[in-house]
């Protein structure tokens, strides 16, 4: 774990925790306040319902003022306060508790005829008026609203407990979810260290949320990758140690033969040929081996200027054409004139050239080498070279440009040389911006197609 920082499992577990916290906080709240208007509206509606009923008992009784005076010891027994006002509009009992509540207005209204339901509040307490006009003139109900719904500490008790559960639930649910996730992420972390560390026989089992399990097969692939890749190096090496074992073989040992004076002295031209050639053949190998080891490093800079592909190309089929003439292989050109693209011309250049390379090595005497270039629309330049030698089978095409896999299948069959020459090639012009594919020529043998942006 890196010092100075906190774990996923934990930073899950504290959003989670905080989340449920003012989740249970706003529900809390709100579920309060809900009760407590419910409690409200429910204990105004009983208070209208007591006076209307207060009101009827007192006009429809025979003895209106003793019905008034019984009604009023009932309610005080109830804690339900009542304000008569008589006919003139005169309050009877001004002293009794909570009379302030009713105001001129009240009366003025209940004198016309009116019944009078309000909630008057003041810096201490609210008061529920209910009024309503009577045979003898005014009844006013008046009932603290603490004494109607009860005090408040019930509704926050339970709150509080609801608040509670909420937050335990939800630290719960939090450690589950954590742990469901964090897991896999800790074997998939385990796994990249084993990577990192050599292993190639690895991996993680697919489980757990969508995104996870998708870092879980990246995590595979990636491990099944290193293993071809490592694997496909491993054969590489091996090839190229081959390869290079065999012109140091020869230099060797016609140096000891030279060394230890076994070789006539008609001879020393003929074995300083050979051991010429070969030590050419090494080069070109080490070269090789050097010129794909800065690509794949991203060492290779590429000057990409506006450049006359059609004069570039003419110009190296010219310096190649002698060379192979002395090889009998005809060099032919179809290059269609003014044929710009932005590329570089010293690396198209360089790839021409290792195409040609490899044609000279395995075309036999007489067959055709051909060199064209054309448009291909207003986006692209098409450089080919095509020949009519042995040619690629159709599983050869998808590996052309594989490192040495060509050269191992026509090991025997084709002379060659390092297997680098197409993996260089195809680099070349990926650095080009460009693409480079293999296919069959209509001469009979393989055709590379190079595709050039006309601008970069």
């Amino acid at each position: 774990m890196t010092a100075g920082r906190t774990t996923l499992f934990r930073q899950i577990l504290l959003l989670a925790a905080i989340v449920g916290v003012l989740a249970a906080a706003i529900t809390g709240a709100l579920s309060a306040g809900l009760v407590r208007a419910d409690q409200q509206s429910r204990a105004r509606q009983s208070l209208v319902k007591l006076a209307d009923a207060v009101a009827t008992e007192i006009n429809s009784s025979a003895d209106p003022a003793a019905t008034q005076r019984r009604t009023v010891r009932t309610l005080n027994a109830i804690d339900i306060r009542t304000v008569i006002v008589n006919d003139q509009g005169h309050v009877a009992n001004p002293k009794v508790a909570l009379a302030d509540a009713v105001t001129p207005a009240d009366i003025d209204r209940l004198r016309s005829g009116h019944p009078v339901s309000v909630i008057r509040a003041d810096d201490h307490e609210e008061v529920l008026v209910e009024g309503r006009p009577t045979a003898l003139g005014s009844v006013v109900l008046l009932q603290r609203q603490q004494d109607a719904i009860g005090p408040v500490g019930g509704v926050f008790l339970r709150t509080l407990i609801a608040f509670a559960v909420a937050f335990a639930v939800a630290a719960l649910l939090a450690l589950v979810l954590s742990r469901r996730i964090v897991r896999p992420l800790r074997q998939t972390a385990g796994v990249a260290h084993a990577l990192a560390s050599g292993s190639r026989d690895v991996t993680i089992p697919i489980e757990g949320p969508t995104e996870v399990a998708e870092l879980a097969e990246a995590i595979n692939g990636l491990s099944r990758s290193l293993a071809r890749s490592e694997a496909q190096q491993r054969e590489f090496l091996l090839s190229v140690s081959h390869d290079l074992r065999t012109p140091l073989t020869a230099i060797s040992g016609y140096a000891e033969s030279l060394a230890d004076g076994v070789i006539a002295p008609g001879e020393t031209s003929a074995v300083g040929s050979v051991m010429l050639a070969e030590s050419q053949r090494l080069t070109r190998m080490v070269a090789d081996l050097l010129d794909i080891g800065r690509l794949e490093a991203g060492e290779v800079r590429v000057e990409a200027v506006p450049t006359d592909v059609s004069l570039l190309i003419t110009h190296c089929a010219d310096a190649w054409r002698n060379r192979l003439q002395d090889k009998n292989i005809e060099l032919r050109t179809e290059i269609v004139e003014d044929v710009w693209a932005t590329t570089d011309a010293i690396r198209l250049r360089q790839v021409v050239d290792g195409l040609l390379d490899n044609a000279a090595r395995i075309l036999p005497a007489g067959a055709p080498v051909v060199l064209a270039v054309r448009t291909d629309g207003e986006q692209y330049v098409l450089v080919e070279v095509r020949d009519g030698g042995p040619g690629l089978r159709d599983e050869d095409l998808p590996v052309a440009f594989h490192k040495a896999v060509l050269h191992d299948r026509y090991r025997d069959t084709r002379p060659g040389g390092s297997g680098l020459g197409l993996a260089i090639v195809q680099r070349l012009v990926t650095a080009l911006g460009g693409q480079v594919e293999a296919g069959h020529a209509p001469e009979g043998g393989a055709r590379f197609t190079i595709r050039l942006p006309i601008r970069a």
